[in-house]
């Protein structure tokens, strides 16, 4: 499965629910309002522990801060993970 993640670390709602639909193998592409996950150490350690283990975690755009282990891709990077996926949500407030 791919998740579009686009809201920001604040919205604790989306964070729990998201963590209830990601699974191990899952993508996670943090965009939008969602790329503050990958800007803050504390606050990806937080996405992450909702999302568990076994979760591929990729960045549109933008540099993650140091130490996040997150993979920067653009468009064209986003395109070809939802050609991967027969299915994605994206969460946005």
């Amino acid at each position: 499965m791919l998740h579009l993640i686009a809201f920001a670390p604040d919205n604790k709602t989306l964070l729990a629910q998201a963590g209830l639909a990601i699974n191990a193998g899952d993508d996670i592409v943090l965009l939008d309002a969602g790329a503050a996950f990958a800007n803050s150490a504390p606050a990806f350690e937080l996405l992450d522990q909702n999302a568990g283990e076994g979760v591929n975690y990729y960045l549109l755009g933008s540099s993650p801060a140091p130490g996040v282990p997150v993979k920067v891709i653009d468009s064209s990077g986003l395109v070809s993970l939802t050609e991967q996926h027969t299915a994605s949500l994206s969460w946005y407030p």
